[in-house]
């Protein structure tokens, strides 16, 4: 049974109290925030001679967890040496991320894929955690932290000491774990009725008694806060099992110390640059990439406006070990592979970084739900390398031969389409690349917007473009309805 939700996002606590058959949500409202849930009953949870306690707790976000009525985070809990296993489901990151549940270490910002783990959309979800031993457990603490969807909890605690005939230590979905040696212990369920679901959580759960019980496993039941969403898996941040007989431990710390933070060219918005897996790396970041990520994103927002629209005020860039591609972004987030950014320091090494910008400011996720068709990614990843090799540093390494032009397409992505972005704009409108950006960003782009904005369908364009270069090159391309700019597509 789920329990109702009761947290909203505006610095607003709601600790709930589990006496011996209900669990009474009170709502605590700071002065001057608007309430946005009200006070309500849900049914017991838990099977066995505890009553649990389910504290939760909201903000906007503190890098610490400093939430009103929640423990915060604490180094050498029971968690910190337990084995995390996932059940069912898979991560969306990496394998090797679910190591930040019990790293000690916290997220230094509210969307930060790299510092959170994060089950990938579709499916079960299931995470085990093995303390070794069975240990009296008097708290269950579990951090999340994202601007969006991702940001609040739902998910089922069970446990058990592993010892009952029939116990299954991997139940996998659908079958029921209290079928198979395991207690529900509660249902949490942290998403707001009203209001923005984005913000810091913060969810406790304990026994008035300081025993909540004895246990080896633990299993979370994990759901995503909108199944109609697939960018709605909680980014957790941290849990902690904290043993009744032991010493509690201090506050835990920043996942990354090594951090600057800058402002941009306009004050409008803040960046981190953090060098913490790649020190080297400091000095370049201050003198030569941090100026021109300064300077750019104020003119990639510009170009890329669109109404009603404001680019994200903060966003992060993270040199970090185990990145072996070259950089992605997600979100705001911004991941290098320091090995790479070190063999291309003086050449690609900052053109790449605003190639990322670009799709900071994109921002195409945003109108996910009501988009009729997925914009593509070579449009996403041309639109990114026009801004690079047109704008920034307009000497592309893409070059038109005899050789390569048969088998040239306009939907080729990165630098390809950035040069076919520059020709149609140069031929038919100079507005079409932020033409095309806002409708992406609205959820409006369609195959026939390009027939709308220059009169030619995409791949008419395409032949178009190909041929001026084999004009140029004297070359003679098969004809084709798209290359015939007179013929339309289809016929």
């Amino acid at each position: 049974m789920t329990l109702g939700a009761g947290v909203g996002c505006g610095a607003i606590a709601v600790r709930a109290y589990a006496p011996a058959f209900t669990t009474l949500h009170l709502v605590r409202l700071i002065p001057k925030i608007p309430l946005l849930a009200a006070p309500f009953l849900l049914w017991p949870t838990f099977s066995g001679d505890a009553n649990p306690v389910v504290a939760t707790a909201s903000a906007p976000g503190e890098e610490a967890f400093l939430l009103k009525g929640i423990p915060a985070p604490r180094v050498g809990d029971a968690g910190a040496a337990a084995i995390f296993t996932l059940v069912d489901g898979q991560s969306a990151y990496s394998d090797q991320k679910i190591k930040a549940l019990n790293d000690g270490l916290l997220p230094v910002m509210e969307d930060d894929p790299a510092g959170n783990f994060f089950f990938a959309d579709g499916g079960a979800k299931r995470l085990r955690i093995d303390l070794g031993k069975i240990i009296k457990i008097s708290q269950f603490n579990s951090y999340s932290w994202h601007p969006g969807a991702r940001g609040p909890q739902v998910y089922r605690l069970y446990g058990s000491d592993g010892t009952s005939p029939g116990f299954n230590a991997q139940p996998k979905a659908p079958l029921d774990p209290e079928k198979c040696g395991w207690k529900l212990i509660a249902t949490v369920e942290t998403r707001p009725k009203t209001g923005s679901p984005g913000g810091q959580y913060g969810v406790s759960v304990s026994d008035p008694s300081g025993q909540l019980g004895a246990f080896r496993y633990l299993l979370m039941d994990v759901s995503a806060t909108d199944p109609a969403d697939h960018e709605s898996d909680t980014f957790y941040s941290e849990i902690d099992v904290i043993d009744r007989s032991a010493p509690v431990g201090p506050e835990k710390q920043l996942r990354d110390a090594a951090v600057d933070v800058y402002d941009t060219a306009d004050k409008r918005a803040k960046f981190n640059i953090l060098y913490g897996d790649a020190p080297d790396l400091k000095i370049w970041t201050r003198q030569k990439l941090a100026p021109v990520v300064a300077k750019w994103y104020p003119i990639i927002s510009e170009l890329l406006k669109s109404q009603g629209y404001q680019s994200p005020r903060r966003f992060m860039i993270k040199f970090a070990n185990d990145y072996t591609g070259v950089a992605v972004t997600m979100g705001i987030f911004v991941e290098c592979n320091p090995k790479w950014y070190r063999q291309n320091i003086d050449t690609e090494a900052v053109g790449s970084v605003v190639h990322e910008l670009v799709h900071v400011v994109q921002q195409y996720g945003l109108a996910r739900k009501k988009a009729k068709t997925p914009v593509p990614v070579w449009l996403t990843e041309g639109i990114a390398d026009y801004v690079r090799w047109q704008l920034y540093e307009p000497k592309p390494r893409f070059k038109v031969t005899a050789k390569n032009l048969d088998g040239m397409h306009y939907d080729a992505s990165y630098q390809t389409t950035a040069d076919f972005l520059k020709w149609a704009s140069d031929k038919y409108d100079k507005q079409l690349v932020p033409q095309l950006n806002a409708a992406a960003r609205q959820g409006l782009y369609s195959d026939d917007l390009w027939k709308k904005l220059t009169g030619f369908t995409a791949p008419e364009l395409g032949g178009q473009w190909r041929d001026q270069y084999a004009k140029k090159l004297g070359v003679t391309l098969p004809s084709s309805p798209a290359s015939d700019p007179k013929q339309p597509a289809g016929k």
